[in-house]
């Protein structure tokens, strides 16, 4: 039985394969556009769009904007307050260290 299966999943594979490698006439898509390119092509589909808004569309995206960068910048702050205490607890832990355990290994 479990050969069975085997030879199917060989076989189902061995089909995807030739399906994939086989030329279809149809060129893959290639992306010319560089990223600043990219980049500025949607900021000007965004400005489309909000330009469209009526003018309480324009106010509540603009709101949601200030609280959706309001709380990314919360999150920045509170990360690199964490990474700034850590360090400091590392730098305690470490002077209080070489302090009390190296000295006691001296004597």
């Amino acid at each position: 039985m479990e050969q069975q299966e085997n030879k199917n999943w060989k076989q189902k594979l061995e089909d995807l394969e030739a399906e994939i490698n086989q030329p279809n006439g149809e060129p893959i898509p290639q992306i010319s556009m560089d990223f600043k390119a990219r980049i500025q092509q949607v900021l000007t589909s965004g400005r489309g769009w909000f330009n469209t808004l009526p003018n309480t569309g324009k106010v509540a995206v603009a709101i949601g904007g200030v609280l959706i960068g309001i709380v990314v910048l919360n999150s920045v702050l509170k990360l690199v307050t964490s990474l700034l205490v850590i360090g400091v607890l590392g730098t305690i832990l470490f002077l209080l260290y070489k302090f009390f355990i190296s000295s006691s290994i001296r004597e």
